[in-house]
């Protein structure tokens, strides 16, 4: 064939080529995100191992088609450390903790843990080839810490992406049929305040740590240890240079300083985080029919929250202010509340529930105090109650027709039988059984069933 006939064939032959790359629709996005999402959930909520791994490949490849979605964005930050966890390649958690002696076992989500080789059931042994604490550090700083960055990464294009949830309607409905549920699961940007503020501690924790020296004989410390012989002491005298802050200079080469003030920044930043969940959770607007809430603070967890979110206000201020934080421990508060209803029997199984819950149980809310007040309501019984962290001091319940009324029904109530009589100040401690930890309550019933009944 001529030269110039077979330059004319290939030049038809790569322009056909051409003309078909440019008119056949791309096929990048085959699958859509719905359907990603679908089949991820499937995988993840499967609760094995191996569905969990099969998830985040799902959304790693979801991510790479839709890189603005927030739903994909959000699953592939929680798969992403689950994978980091779970899979059993080089370099991984599972593969680190198998030179320690620890191994996997479980191939569900229910049956999974790690476990350390004993002797005679009862002593840690650390295999001979064990690493030292610094391939701990460096597993810390060099494979853990990326993650977490990118999985924060993520969680910031699903609040603040061209798609971000920024407003209250903005969430995700997990379907009851992938959960094994009778409900739907919501995720709104509360929740993902809240799973990024848990990433940012835990990245804080990391830059302070890393900061630190940890080069240690692992074997030597759990030999000690089995024997009973373990000193810090001897530890920091043995090993001069461990806990000390790392420089540039040093082996392993870490500025510890700029990462110490780097964990401060991030600390800061997942205090906002967790103050954004905070106000997002507690005033959340409502779920949609047939949904329930991921995160939900319950009315007896209030009091804790509070104390939590007011430390941590503490705790943001002394970063600000190069100061000692002034954080409050515990606090007791004396509230309790009142329920009225027709009956309250003891013969159910878990009858205590309706002291301590009665608002899940038909009985008419009257109202709240923290000192002694009126309340208006003609009832068979009265249930008083608190929610943990409150202890309440009852002498004695008076009626509209000045008769005086005890209890013989109660739960988590120190001195129950103080309640009645004229005011003695004596009195019951309603929820003072364990110290205000747990709800506590007391039922007053007319007349009253003097046999007793405790929960």
């Amino acid at each position: 064939m001529p030269r110039r006939a077979r330059v004319r064939i290939y030049s038809l032959f790569f322009g056909l080529i051409l003309t078909l790359f440019l008119l056949i629709p791309s096929t990048s996005h085959a699958t859509t995100a719905l359907e990603y999402i679908d089949t991820g959930e499937g995988q993840l909520f499967s609760e094995t191992v191996n569905g969990a791994l099969q998830a985040h490949d799902t959304f790693a490849n979801a991510h790479a088609d839709y890189f603005d979605d927030p739903v994909i964005n959000a699953y592939l930050a929680l798969t992403r450390l689950l994978k980091l966890g779970l899979t059993d390649d080089s370099g991984a958690l599972t593969d680190l903790l198998s030179k320690f002696g620890i191994r996997r076992s479980g191939d569900s989500l229910d049956t999974l843990g790690f476990e350390p080789d004993l002797i005679d059931g009862e002593h840690f042994t650390v295999p001979e080839t064990a690493p030292s604490g610094e391939t701990v550090r460096a597993f810390l700083a060099d494979t853990l810490l990326p993650a977490i960055n990118h999985s924060i990464e993520n969680l910031d294009t699903t609040l603040y992406g061209p798609s971000g949830w920024t407003a209250d309607t903005d969430k995700h409905n997990i379907s009851k049929t992938k959960l094994d549920s009778d409900m739907d699961i919501e995720v709104d940007n509360g929740d993902i305040y809240l799973f990024r503020a848990m990433l940012k501690f835990a990245k804080a924790a990391i830059l302070i740590v890393t900061s630190y020296d940890l080069g240690v004989d692992v074997r030597e410390i759990a030999a000690l240890v089995n024997i009973d012989e373990f000193n810090p002491k001897d530890l920091l005298s043995r090993y001069q240079n461990f806990l000390n802050l790392l420089t540039t200079s040093s082996t392993p080469s870490v500025d510890g300083a700029a990462q110490l003030s780097k964990a401060r920044t991030t600390l800061i930043s997942a205090i906002d985080d967790y103050l954004a969940a905070s106000d997002r959770i507690r005033n959340d607007p409502g779920t949609e029919p047939g949904a329930e809430e991921l995160i939900e603070i319950y009315p007896e967890d209030v009091h804790v929250e509070q104390l939590f979110r007011e430390n941590l206000i503490e705790l943001k201020a002394s970063l600000n202010e190069n100061r000692a934080a002034d954080l409050i421990l515990r606090r007791i508060g004396t509230e309790y509340h009142v329920y009225g209803g027709d009956s309250f029997s003891t013969t159910e199984p878990y009858y205590w529930e309706k002291g301590y819950h009665p608002e899940d149980y038909g009985y008419t809310y009257l109202g709240s105090a923290d000192d002694t007040q009126t309340f208006s309501g003609t009832y068979a019984v009265y249930i008083i109650n608190t929610s943990s962290g409150n202890i309440a001091p009852v002498d004695t319940v008076e009626g509209s027709n000045g008769k005086y009324y005890g209890t013989n029904i109660d739960g988590n109530t120190l001195d129950w039988a103080n309640v009645g009589g004229a005011p003695d100040s004596n009195y019951a401690l309603v929820g003072g059984l364990n110290e205000g930890e747990g709800p506590g309550f007391i039922v007053i019933q007319q007349p009253p069933l003097w046999k007793r009944r405790r929960a």
